[in-house]
């Protein structure tokens, strides 16, 4: 069936609806104007810069920052797209959700606030829902073991080219299919050497894209879940599943490497492993206090 996203995303209704969710800034768009040269074909998307920021457990990453302009059409592309792709998702993935509340001032939220009309939460609080689900599932299941599975450099190494296609079969909307790409290569890390490859960090419909990608490790995993197998829950590219066995463990992450190789990804080695589960109990604590 035809899509008219595109259409969506030039409405002047949906630009003002996505600055909403866009920082102020001293240099306020004219989103009648952005809107005209979106319909015309005749807005350019900028290249943005990028900075150092420090992560949350140490170190730093690069992220992007965007135009006023671009900030608001990212989170119109993401406006539009979302309701096609959220619903794909599993419950077990928790990162980049569709929020359900059409007067929050947030578009995505971890899975399990993404009903709730509570606005008190920030980025802490993601992958506080996610590691207190595998805390719970240890605590009341008896799990013995987890495998945790983690990407090398998952923004860096994302293609452009599978990302697109898998969307195509989800969307027919050639227009807007075309300029999501144009704005991918635009928005093209300048760190990643191959032009069709690489997400910005920072940008949300970036990470909801990222999240995205990951699909295929959820459709099977979901599959094993159902069996009873294992139980899973996923943030973004960091992977808990938890298995009575070592061996039940180590069968389970050598599928997830497999289908990372399969997306053009490999698995960071220093944060891949099997924990038992006091191990990663200990961790979760450990975190929670840098929080």
């Amino acid at each position: 069936m035809k899509t008219d996203l595109f259409d969506q995303l030039c409405r002047l209704q949906t630009l003002q609806k996505a600055s909403r969710y866009v920082p102020d800034s001293e240099h306020k768009p004219d989103l009648t104007s952005l809107c005209q040269k979106l319909k015309s074909g005749m807005f350019r998307l900028g290249r943005p810069h990028f900075k150092e920021k420090s992560k949350r457990l140490g170190g730093v990453r690069l992220v992007a920052v965007l135009s006023p302009e671009d900030q608001i059409i990212g989170m119109a592309v993401a406006m539009v797209l979302a309701p096609f792709l959220d619903r794909r998702q599993p419950d077990n993935s928790y990162a980049y959700r569709l929020v359900k509340n059409a007067k929050s001032r947030h578009l995505f939220a971890p899975h399990d606030l993404k009903n709730r009309t509570c606005e008190n939460w920030d980025e802490k609080d993601w992958y506080a829902h996610f590691a207190g689900t595998g805390r719970r599932w240890i605590e009341t299941l008896g799990y013995a073991y987890v495998a945790r599975t983690d990407v090398a450099a998952f923004a860096d190494h994302i293609c452009h080219g599978p990302l697109l296609v898998r969307l195509r079969k989800e969307i027919k909307d050639d227009q807007f299919l075309n300029f999501l790409a144009t704005l991918l290569r635009a928005w093209h890390p300048t760190h990643v050497i191959q032009q069709d490859q690489g997400l910005p960090q920072d940008v949300e419909l970036a990470s909801f894209l990222g999240n995205y990608y990951l699909l295929p490790i959820d459709d099977r995993l979901v599959r094993l879940a159902h069996s009873g197998k294992i139980k899973y829950a996923r943030y973004m590219d960091d992977l808990w599943t938890f298995s009575r066995t070592r061996d039940g463990a180590q069968r389970v992450q050598r599928q997830i490497e497999r289908i990372l190789r399969g997306l053009g990804l490999k698995a960071n080695i220093e944060k891949t492993k099997i924990f038992k589960t006091d191990e990663i109990l200990a961790m979760i604590d450990r975190q929670r206090a840098v929080c």
